[in-house]
């Protein structure tokens, strides 16, 4: 019996001797380890590694941006100078600023507040609408004063604008009121209506222009008791 078992082993031996190899190849590791060294330089050995597993040369150098033409940036500049504005002259003023500031003369007698600015098509800021007369708004008139008759002083650390108009509040008062243009609008289709109800009527004669600067006629007197 011992005899036949060693017999067995020794058959089974020689039939699968043949086969180590090709079982071992199959079991093997499909990379060969690296054996690090103590004088070798890991990140050396990382990117030479990534390098030949992607099939480039890694240099560690970042790739150069393209840099634009000085000639395109020029332009770009100019552009920009003739479009936006930062920063704000010593000759400028904000609008915020000069609405409802009050106008005194040479004499320091406040002569009205500034109501509205206007400024024509072209971006010229034309004049000044300053309110007079009146009292807290009521009865007031606006006129219109061309913005180179100011002088404006300001003082930007101290917060401080002096706008001086050479002139007097009697003056800036009889001065003719400053007309929009949907009240010359409003006028000219009053001036139309009359015309045309005058026709309608068989009424001849010239209808006055209405004057935007006449005051009302006074009401007649109480008769005497």
């Amino acid at each position: 019996m011992k005899r036949t078992l060693l017999t067995s082993t020794a058959f089974i031996a020689l039939i699968a001797a043949p086969l180590a190899p090709a079982f071992a190849q199959d079991q093997a590791p499909a990379d060969k380890p690296a054996v690090i060294l103590p004088g070798d330089d890991v990140n050396s050995m990382d990117t030479d590694t990534m390098g030949s597993d992607t099939g480039e040369t890694m240099t560690g150098e970042a790739p150069a941006e393209e840099v634009a033409p000085a000639a395109e940036t020029t332009e770009m500049a100019e552009a920009d100078d003739s479009m936006f504005f930062i920063y704000e002259e010593d000759n400028q003023y904000r609008s915020t600023k000069l609405v409802g500031h009050t106008v005194i003369n040479g004499q320091d007698e406040t002569l009205g507040d500034i109501n509205d600015l206007v400024v024509s098509a072209d971006g010229q800021l034309e004049g000044v609408i300053i309110g007079v007369g009146g009292f807290l708004g009521i009865g007031e008139k606006d006129v219109g004063v061309r913005f180179d008759a100011l002088s404006i002083s300001e003082n930007a650390e101290a917060g401080d604008m002096n706008l001086v108009l050479d002139t007097t509040r009697e003056e800036l008062e009889a001065a003719p009121s400053f007309v929009t243009k949907e009240e010359q609008a409003a006028n000219e289709q009053r001036k139309k209506t009359i015309e045309e109800l005058g026709t309608d009527s068989g009424m001849t004669g010239a209808i006055a222009p209405v004057d935007p600067n006449a005051t009302e006629p006074a009401a007649p007197a109480a008769p005497a008791e």
